[in-house]
């Protein structure tokens, strides 16, 4: 699905939060924890976005039809990881403004534009910028360098295109039924609704999983949840990040948890 917002989504943004998160590697010990990134230091959150970016890189700049035809670059020693994310950042924002959105390029999604690359890598970036914020104790962002509409096409994305459908062959458990869920924020004039249950998969085991449906503006009264805030914190809850306020969560809250689990699993 294309971009909620595709003007929120530039190659200026996924430069500016990837530097961010260089600069912060570049003058952090490398060997600090990330709080949300089990297991991670600074270097290996560095690293890991900088192979996110030299993979887009090849897939913008190559076309090839699969990613089977990338090669994976070698780890440096921690002390270059941050040259090394800026150098990838560079080639895919160059890659990326050298390409017309509606092009086709390959990806892991539906849609198969280069447009999902702009949006994919804006998001990759925001989200990890955040995790390195965390790590080094700094401020969260606000409003002034994450706008409305861009949190907002960042929720869009995870319930539209991360999250959204049901597997081939599934089929939701008929003894649990899917509940209906609502997300809206409260300083842009954006909502969804989507359900959320218990699947019955191929194999016969059950698993939580959401099928979203994009419902702009349009108030969801039969919801059995609903979440509602700013769009940053909406977006940074449902990414697992803690934002600056924590959103407002009503109705049958067991059900936020099971939504966010089924997020952190969907993107592992």
């Amino acid at each position: 699905m294309p971009a909620l917002y595709p003007s929120a989504v530039t190659t200026a943004r996924i430069a500016e939060y990837s530097d961010g998160l260089a600069d912060l590697a570049a003058t952090h010990p490398l060997a600090t924890p990330v709080p949300t990134c089990d297991g991670w230091t600074m270097a290996d959150l560095t690293w890991h976005l900088n192979e996110v970016q030299h993979f887009w890189v090849h897939i913008i700049a190559n076309r090839p039809q699969t990613y089977e035809t990338y090669d994976r670059p070698e780890r440096p020693a921690d002390g270059a990881v941050a040259d090394a994310l800026r150098h990838s950042t560079q080639a895919l924002v160059n890659a990326l403004d050298s390409a017309d959105r509606a092009e086709t390029a390959w990806s892991w999604a539906a849609e198969q534009t280069v447009g999902f690359t702009y949006r994919r890598q804006t998001h990759e970036a925001l989200v990890h910028y955040v995790d390195a914020l965390l790590a080094c104790g700094q401020p969260l962002p606000t409003e002034a360098s994450v706008p409305a509409s861009l949190a907002a096409d960042g929720i869009d994305e995870v319930l539209t295109v991360v999250i959204d459908g049901l597997p081939e062959g599934a089929r939701f458990l008929s003894e649990t039924g899917p509940a209906m869920l609502s997300v809206r924020t409260t300083n842009s004039d954006d909502a969804w609704s989507f359900t959320l249950g218990e699947l019955a998969e191929p194999t016969g085991q059950g698993q939580t999983h959401a099928v979203g449906q994009v419902s702009q503006g349009a108030p969801n009264t039969g919801a059995e949840l609903e979440i509602t805030g700013a769009a940053l914190d909406l977006y940074l809850w449902l990414w697992n990040r803690p934002g600056n306020d924590a959103p407002s969560i009503t109705g049958a809250t067991h059900h936020a948890q099971a939504l966010q689990h089924h997020i952190a699993t969907s993107t592992h």
